[in-house]
């Protein structure tokens, strides 16, 4: 017997050849992020903001969970350092690249609440006011406020500070834009500019 024939075949199984299929199919999608986050297990810190009273602990993030919070994270980040790389240089700003992540980051909000509501079903789903806190518990509260997006629950949402000034640049105006309207943070604010909601 030829010793070659003894030799492993380099050909994938068909597990790993679906799985680097999936991977590469994945590749330009939001989720690549979260597959890097799942694979590097590097997460977003947990948020600073204990549970008080009036919540009620009923979960706690999963890995994937804070995958996606963390992407989602990354995203907002990103948005926030190329808002302010253009208007530092006095450049007119590439809103395809802010549209894209912005509807990445949306996409992300979405798929995090998503899976923690049919993990943890009719409990998360009867509640209206779901949040993160400190230690990725999640509660839930009655809310004064139901927009609910992963980052905006608990620390403002970055998309919105970065979209602010991208589209007071983009109008030409001397001041901040708000976009009160759609602030998750909106009951809370005493800020002399809010727009009443419409």
């Amino acid at each position: 017997m030829h010793f070659l024939s003894k030799r492993r075949s380099c050909h994938m199984s068909p597990k790993r050849k679906a799985a680097v299929d999936i991977l590469a199919a994945l590749a330009n999608t939001p989720l690549a992020f979260v597959i890097d986050c799942l694979l590097k297990g590097e997460f977003a810190p947990a948020p600073e903001k204990p549970v008080v009273e009036g919540e009620e602990v009923i979960g706690e993030l999963t890995s994937l969970e804070k995958a996606i919070l963390t992407a989602a994270s990354k995203i907002a980040e990103s948005n926030n350092l190329m808002a302010k790389e253009v208007k530092d240089k006095g450049e007119e700003p590439d809103m395809s690249i802010f549209k894209q992540n912005k509807t990445n980051y949306n996409a992300l909000d979405k798929l995090m609440w998503a899976c923690i509501r049919h993990r943890l079903g009719a409990q998360a789903y009867e509640s209206v006011g779901l949040a993160i806190r400190a230690d990725f518990k999640i509660i839930h509260y009655a809310p004064k406020n139901t927009s609910g997006s992963i980052l905006g629950m608990f620390m403002g949402d970055p998309w919105m500070n970065m979209a602010a000034d991208i589209m007071a640049a983009m109008a030409g105006e001397g001041g901040k834009k708000r976009f009160c309207n759609s602030c998750p943070l909106y009951e809370e604010c005493d800020s002399p500019e809010k727009e009443p909601r419409i």
